[in-house]
Formats: C-alpha cells, sequence, structure tokens
C-alpha cells in the first residue's frame, strides 16, 4: 500500500526541517514473500507451541514464560542493564 510523503517545516513549528517522499509501495513480489514468510512463522509456531514436550511440563505456561529470560550461552545480557 503506498504512503503519501511528508515535509516538516520549521515554520510549522518543528526544531529542524525533515522530508520523505512518497512510498511507491510493496511490488508483487515482496507482497508474496511477505505472505510466505508469515504462513512459515505460523507453522513453526504452531509445530513449537504443539510439541509433546510441553505436555510433560506440570506447568507449560509457566515454562514456555521462562523461556523469555533465558541467555544463550556466551551471549551478552541486554537484561543486566
Amino acid at each position: 500500500m503506498p504512503l503519501p510523503g511528508w515535509t516538516h517545516t520549521k515554520d510549522g513549528g518543528r526544531y529542524y526541517e525533515s522530508k520523505c517522499p512518497d512510498s511507491p509501495g510493496w511490488t508483487d513480489e515482496e507482497k508474496q514473500q511477505v505472505n510466505d514468510l508469515r504462513a512459515r512463522q505460523m507453522e513453526l509456531v504452531t509445530h513449537i507451541f504443539a510439541h509433546d514436550f510441553w505436555a510433560s511440563c506440570p506447568d507449560p505456561v509457566t515454562a514456555r514464560s521462562a523461556l523469555n529470560h533465558v541467555t544463550a550461552p556466551g551471549a551478552a545480557s541486554t537484561r543486566d542493564g
């Protein structure tokens, strides 16, 4: 979907001037690629979410939530802020 560009000027109350040209929108090839990636994402989410492993967990919701706080070995943690 094409989006209109914009121009902001200091006269319009902005701190600095900026502009962006009109967006041409996505090509048919780009739209198809996005649709393919979204379909693959849904396939993977379904596979992971419905995996037999979760049936062995006494509290699968808590177990899944705990994965959000796991840092890969050797990776720097961004949560230690």
